[in-house]
């Protein structure tokens, strides 16, 4: 079976070597391999260039929805293997996806997750590895398609349409797909496509929390719906409790209820993050797992944020069609 690996780029000259690398080291030969440059400044196309891949370019900065598509017209495989272009890839990857579609013929779509190992060093990429890991370590079946490392066959991403261009960055598009695909029979999660990833700084990711949050919330409110994993009701509740708690408690200065309001809220949001806390400790240090735990409430600030910038949005102006 033909596999064709489709890998959306933008300015990824620093990264992109090692994911070619990885997958032609690969233990199943019969892929093809198509890098569809998004319109990069640096060298991601020169340095793709020296490998036996596809070069495909969106012809200007269109974003991974739209290169991921070019790369899916492009591709002769009866399976479609989306992968970011700052992962690496296990030995086994192709071959196991392979063996997957070949045997079971009612699957339509698998994904995996980030090792719980950064590929770049780093408190916080660290702790990032760790919550992504916590996230799907367990979890069976997904609404949302994850294209750090995702799989479907040809004919289903066909007649879903592909990814909705719309999106014109690397947000909510692979959570929109994964919806309208996941009607047609359920997403799995694979336990063995798990692959390295380089994860971005605090900074970056925190701005991304924000605009994340304020599209995915969009998508929930028009769904009805919040998804299984990851970021579930419970996960929001969690975000929201850790900042309430600080708010009311730094009101308890001035009001002292807000100071007991504020402990229950604290003491909640202890109680929900105590399992991530937990396996931190079995991976880390004490130092660091009280590092991980003052990160995971600070991002808590960006997701409230983006929450609140999209029920204001809702409930001053209503969700645009844009947004889902």
């Amino acid at each position: 079976m033909l596999i064709s690996v489709i890998i959306p780029a933008y300015n990824e000259e620093a990264t992109i070597e090692k994911l070619l690398d990885s997958l032609l080291s690969n233990d199943y030969k019969d892929f093809e391999i198509i890098v569809v440059d998004d319109g990069s400044s640096d060298n991601t196309r020169e340095e793709a260039s020296r490998y036996p891949v596809i070069l495909e370019s969106t012809g200007g900065r269109k974003g991974p929805s739209a290169a991921r598509n070019i790369g899916a017209r492009r591709a002769k495989g009866d399976v479609l293997l989306f992968l970011d272009s700052d992962v690496v890839a296990p030995s086994h990857l192709l071959g196991h996806v392979v063996k997957r579609f070949e045997t079971e013929p009612e699957l339509k779509a698998i994904v995996g997750y980030y090792d719980k190992k950064p590929l770049n060093t780093g408190l916080f990429p660290r702790y990032k590895a760790l919550l992504a890991h916590y996230w799907f370590k367990d979890a069976k079946i997904m609404e949302s398609f994850e294209t750090c490392c995702g799989a479907i066959r040809k004919s289903v991403f066909d007649e879903a349409g592909g990814f909705d261009e719309k999106y014109a960055d690397a947000d909510v598009e692979d959570y929109e797909f994964g919806y309208r695909i996941s009607k047609k029979g359920f997403i799995g999660v694979d336990h063995r496509m798990v692959v390295g990833h380089h994860f971005p700084s605090f900074g970056k990711n925190f701005m991304n929390y924000i605009r994340r949050a304020k599209l995915w919330m969009r998508i929930f409110i028009k769904r009805r719906k919040f998804e299984s994993t990851a970021t579930t009701s419970g996960e929001g509740l969690t975000r929201v409790a850790g900042v309430g708690s600080i708010v009311f408690l730094l009101g308890g200065l001035f009001f002292r209820p807000f100071f007991v309001l504020g402990l229950v809220l604290f003491m909640f949001y202890v109680f929900k993050v105590s399992g991530f806390i937990r396996l931190v400790f079995r991976e880390e240090v004490a130092f660091f797992a009280a590092f991980a735990f003052m990160t995971h409430l600070v991002n808590s600030f960006a997701v409230a944020i983006g929450v609140a910038m999209a029920l204001s949005g809702y409930l001053f102006s209503g969700i645009e069609s844009k947004d889902g």
